[in-house]
């Protein structure tokens, strides 16, 4: 490849076969997750769907998967994946869970770093769906051993730095980026979809493959660069949404607020971010919400796309600049910003889609408008183009009914995972005062027909399963829910007041235990406007909405105490 561009080089490859994307066969080892870093996310307890199968594959641990793979079952297998007969088993090496309580995750942690709560550390909170700015105040130092998220990763990144040189170096990586929403690769396709992969056209990097880019990453300089800002905001600015504008004066006045890097390192110099405080002033100071110096550049920026007058939205808080201490003294509302669609103002409730109505500011989308209709290959073949109802799919989940009876009548329902009721999120469902305004457990709700239907009543111990997993909970019977449906809140864990299951003898399971991750194919639609990949933005999704489940009342309830057999100790 010897005076070949990278971009020219992995395109060829990748038309000639030499070079093979990892998805293409995601059980070889080399392209397996090694090490998995789990920060502010119940990953195995509440957001993962195929709670079962994460436990199967990616840990190696026991698991209730009763189902059979496709080549078990003698179905059709993918043609475009490599297909390995026998599936991998435990591919993590290293799992490490950053938490402040021991969720479920962090029981199958191989390392659980404590961190701090909220009124132990200094920290931002805020969200776009509301307009304040509120801070984390550090009333108390971190109990114990725990440090607050900043010093955890702060103090990962210096030992790494120490002992990078005998290892690694600097290195140069090649890196594919999906192509962006509001850059000018979003409209790469004209007329028509092409598939470079089944020869239709080049794979051309940005236009119908994604972007190649080169990454140099100094593995001896980790901890420099992690306390302090880095060089390319003086070269290329701040920006977001497909606007950008110079930020120098900005940084200037942040190395007069945070002080400069005075060690002799890459970072020389540079705005310091030492502090979990540091970080949120480098937020604070560069944010158009929070600077309304940089709220004003920032509409200046989208007057220049529009060609229209937007600063006044701004102006009037051009002089405010939100610093911490401020925050402390009193949560802020942010300064309107054309980041998002909603103004901040006294007279006008934040609601999205105000700024594209009131100052005619286009619509992020292909056509500028609201958009019902998408005129796009995939959609069309999907007969999706116009929103359209579907029913549910069957998932070929239900094949277990009956291989395991306990007597008692089993009955199929569908398997609802609505939002938390009985906690905020994750945090708070094994909280003592939540476990005593509740049942004090996991607890599934049916139908007051349905119940009657498996000779089930209020209170009763219930397992739900399918070829997913199980899970045992308590029934709530209540005329408020439709018949032929079973709802189970998510987020409720497995380690409090949680029996063995009959049907996989291991401990009950979670609310995820009878879902999988489900791909829809039009959410894989790329570079195309509104339908580009983004992080958290657009892209395939695990609905664990649209799943079908067997219900039974449980014979026994197994808490699974009795002490181990002695060769079972040994072993």
């Amino acid at each position: 490849a010897a005076g070949v561009d990278t971009r020219s080089y992995v395109a060829s490859a990748l038309k000639s076969g030499d070079l093979e994307m990892s998805c293409m066969d995601p059980d070889d080892p080399h392209n397996w997750p090694r090490n998995m870093f789990v920060w502010r996310s119940n990953l195995l307890g509440s957001s993962g769907k195929g709670h079962e199968y994460f436990l199967k594959h990616l840990l190696g641990a026991d698991h209730g998967v009763q189902g059979k793979d496709l080549g078990e079952m003698g179905r059709d297998k993918p043609r475009q994946v490599k297909w390995r007969d026998e599936a991998p088993k435990g591919k993590l090496d290293l799992l490490v869970c950053i938490d402040f309580r021991m969720s479920t995750t962090a029981v199958y942690s191989d390392i659980v770093l404590p961190t701090a709560t909220w009124y132990e550390k200094s920290d931002l909170n805020t969200s776009d769906m509301h307009p304040f700015i509120h801070p984390l105040g550090a009333a108390v130092d971190p109990a114990w051993e725990s440090r607050s998220d900043w010093e955890i990763f702060k103090g990962l990144a210096e030992t790494f730095s120490e002992i990078a040189p005998e290892v690694l170096g600097e290195e140069t990586d090649v890196v594919l980026t999906p192509i962006q929403h509001d850059s000018a690769g979003e409209l790469a396709q004209a007329r028509g979809v092409k598939d470079w992969f089944a020869g239709e056209c080049d794979p051309v990097p940005g236009r119908t493959m994604p972007q190649v880019s080169e990454v140099t990453r100094d593995y001896s300089q980790i901890f420099s660069k992690f306390t302090s800002l880095g060089p390319l905001l003086d070269k290329l600015g701040n920006g977001g949404k497909g606007l950008g504008w110079s930020t120098q004066h900005e940084i200037d006045k942040l190395t007069s607020l945070n002080g400069a890097v005075l060690d002799d390192t890459v970072a020389r110099g540079r705005p310091r971010i030492v502090s979990d405080i540091d970080a949120c002033e480098t937020i604070l100071m560069l944010a158009p919400e929070t600077n309304g110096e940089v709220a004003v550049k920032a509409w200046r920026a989208l007057e220049k796309q529009t060609g229209r007058e937007h600063a006044h939205l701004a102006l009037p808080k051009e002089d405010e600049k939100i610093r911490f201490r401020d925050l402390v003294a009193q949560p802020r509302k942010i300064i309107s910003s054309p980041i998002w669609s909603g103004i901040e103002s006294e007279h006008v409730s934040y609601n999205a889609g105000y700024t594209n109505v009131h100052e005619l500011i286009p619509w992020r989308t292909l056509t500028g408008r609201q958009q019902l209709y998408q005129d796009h290959d995939w959609m069309r073949a999907f007969g999706e183009t116009l929103v359209v109802y579907k029913p549910p799919i069957d998932l070929k989940t239900l094949h277990v009914r009956g291989d395991k009876p306990n007597g008692n009548p089993e009955i199929t329902l569908n398997f609802i995972t609505p939002h938390q009721k009985w906690g905020i999120h994750s945090t708070y469902t094994d909280n003592l005062m939540m476990l005593t305004l509740n049942r004090g457990g996991p607890v599934v709700w049916v139908s007051e027909k349905d119940a009657k239907r498996a000779a089930i009543v209020d209170n009763d111990w219930v397992e739900v399963f399918n070829a997913n997993g199980a899970l045992t909970a308590r029934a709530v019977v209540s005329q408020r829910i439709r018949e032929g449906t079973v709802f189970m809140y998510h987020a409720q864990e497995k380690i409090v007041n949680t029996p063995g299951s009959e049907i996989t003898g291991k401990r009950g399971g979670i609310h995820n235990s009878v879902t999988r991750a489900i791909l829809k194919p039009t959410h894989m639609i790329g570079g195309y406007a509104q339908l580009s990949y983004g992080f958290n933005y657009y892209g395939t999704v695990g609905s664990n909405r649209d799943e079908f489940i067997v219900l039974r009342k449980m014979a026994k309830v197994d808490w699974l105490d009795t002490p181990l057999a002695q060769k079972e100790t040994a072993r």
